[in-house]
């Protein structure tokens, strides 16, 4: 499976509106696989969780806490080993294998202040043949004149935006994949998810990665 995920940022669009749409591009995975990452990713995409640089509390929005308490009961589920501590950092562990290496997966579930993560309504365009992505009820459009990565995904399926809001493929597509890893192949190691990291405050009370995965 490959996974891809990047942002179009656009800071000029009618001088008014920042265009700040963030795409989650499949290149291969089996049809099946795809549906569930699809639709994991588009559910956490609908809880908002976007951070505030401004904040002093941890997390700096409450909100966050709705998906990460999501995360936790859906990891338990699955029969790891889960703590959710005081920094509002969740922790997983699953037995594994002791002639192997661990493997450890982090990714964190808040998304960037600079626009709404409220109502998230993602489109999805599949067999992309290169023309202009109209972006919902919106006068928003992705060009690929104006945006030149778009002319490389000729048939790839898109995820993105209505153009309302941020689509926050930066991280949650990183959070879905986990999730559906860990789901589906019950990969036996540890991983990790984390608030703020727009806010500049991922790494801050955060273990060591020794301690972590003794």
């Amino acid at each position: 499976m490959i996974f891809r995920k990047w942002s179009i940022k656009n800071h000029y669009i009618k001088n008014i509106k920042i265009l700040y749409v963030s795409i989650f591009i499949i290149d291969w995975v089996i049809i099946l696989s795809m549906e569930n990452i699809l639709n994991r990713f588009i559910r956490y995409a609908k809880i908002d969780t976007q951070s505030d640089e401004t904040s002093n509390t941890i997390p700096s929005t409450l909100k966050q806490l709705d998906l990460l308490n999501l995360l936790v009961d859906e990891l338990k589920e699955y029969g790891l080993e889960v703590t959710l501590d005081e920094y509002s950092r969740i922790y997983a562990h699953a037995k594994g294998n002791e002639n192997y290496p661990t493997i450890a997966l982090s990714s964190h579930v808040d998304t960037a202040p600079d626009y709404s993560g409220t109502n998230v309504n993602p489109l999805l365009v599949t067999n992309y043949d290169l023309s202009p992505i109209k972006l919902g009820n919106t006068n928003l459009v992705l060009d690929p004149d104006e945006f030149p990565i778009l002319k490389t995904l000729k048939g790839k399926t898109l995820l993105t935006t209505d153009g309302t809001t941020l689509l926050g493929a930066d991280d949650k597509a990183g959070v879905a994949i986990i999730m559906h890893f860990i789901n589906e192949y019950l990969i036996s190691n540890a991983l990790g998810m984390s608030r703020d990291e727009y806010a500049n405050m991922q790494s801050d009370y955060v273990e060591s990665i020794d301690s972590f995965l003794e």
